[in-house]
């Protein structure tokens, strides 16, 4: 192509390109006017007019005010679900209590503990530990069926009123039968609400600490959520501590985010931290204070390491801290 044809063919380009720009103004010029007129219209027809609802849609306010005054001393919570403050589970026992609970039941399953720490890498941790997840969901449709078998894997007994502050027989009955099943076979152990989150600590902790694989843990943490059965069952205090401190290491000096997320998940299951929660967010404040001011270990450049989000998530966690360690004191004053 020479000179010539190179300049004729920047004229009938710009040519082509004044025209589009034309066409386009144009085009936006009469949408704009037609959008105008319409609205125009709209307004003109329905300036004194509203929606009429029918009968069964509308609310007496003035009676719903006066309801509430004369019941403002009942709790909202009561209102909106009367079991709330009714429901029992094992964070309703006595602290030594339920400490001593899972100590026994915790060496009651050592069968079933060994046998997960046998296991020769962390594809057959995860394929046992979804075999139990099965048999669970499997007994829960059965449960839902048999009133009976409710009870046992709910400990309904336990958690009486009469057997929430001291050690009974029946303690020493639920802890036999447990030794029992994992001896018989280790596979297939008693599930309850106290054996499935000693089994969900041990799996977390071996794959996070004996094979390293902190995002496999995160996923099967992930996996639990889809349920909400699940979730609650295999997870405890001990169980967000593992993930806590899985999600610190493997994401923390990058983003707070994911942290942030799971504690306060934690707090809204009714989990409010103990001592190894106590020394986790330490670390996680001390880390990030030493990160942003360059002097991190993981940091050996030196540079300054922060961002506007995860100061503001720092805030959070700093306050969260402070509250974690007043109500530590406190319970240790009490016993």
């Amino acid at each position: 192509m020479d000179f010539e044809e190179l300049g004729q063919f920047i004229k009938d380009s710009a040519t082509i390109v004044k025209a589009r720009e034309k066409e386009t103004t144009h085009g936006l010029n009469a949408d704009f006017h037609g959008l105008s007129q319409f609205i125009e219209e709209a307004y003109s027809k329905k300036e004194n007019e509203y929606y009429k609802y029918p009968d069964e849609y509308k609310i007496d306010m003035n009676s719903m005010i006066t309801s509430y005054k004369a019941n403002k001393s009942a709790s909202l919570k009561s209102n909106v679900s009367p079991t709330f403050q009714s429901r029992v589970t094992i964070e309703s026992l006595d602290p030594r209590l339920k400490a001593r609970l899972y100590s026994e039941c915790k060496s009651a399953l050592t069968p079933t503990l060994e046998h997960i720490d046998n296991l020769a890498s962390s594809q057959e941790v995860y394929n046992f530990y979804s075999k139990i997840l099965q048999d669970v969901l499997d007994k829960l449709a059965t449960i839902q069926k048999t009133p009976g078998l409710n009870s046992d894997f709910y400990l309904r007994s336990i958690l009486h009123q009469n057997q929430r502050n001291q050690w009974s027989t029946l303690h020493d009955v639920l802890i036999e039968k447990i030794r029992q099943e994992s001896a018989n076979d280790p596979v297939k152990p008693l599930y309850n609400i106290i054996t499935l989150p000693i089994i969900t600590n041990h799996v977390f902790k071996l794959l996070g600490t004996k094979f390293f694989k902190g995002e496999l843990l995160m996923t099967i943490f992930n996996m639990l959520k889809e349920d909400f059965h699940l979730h609650t069952l295999c997870c405890n205090q001990q169980a967000f501590n593992e993930v806590l401190k899985t999600c610190w290491i493997y994401y923390g000096n990058i983003d707070l985010f994911e942290f942030e997320k799971i504690f306060t998940e934690m707090t809204f299951l009714g989990y409010g931290g103990d001592y190894t929660t106590y020394n986790i967010l330490k670390i996680v404040i001390e880390e990030y204070d030493a990160l942003s001011n360059g002097k991190s270990v993981f940091n050996e450049s030196g540079s300054k390491v922060l961002t506007k989000e995860d100061n503001k998530r720092m805030k959070f966690l700093e306050k969260e801290f402070q509250r974690l360690k007043i109500n530590l004191e406190n319970s240790f004053m009490r016993h």
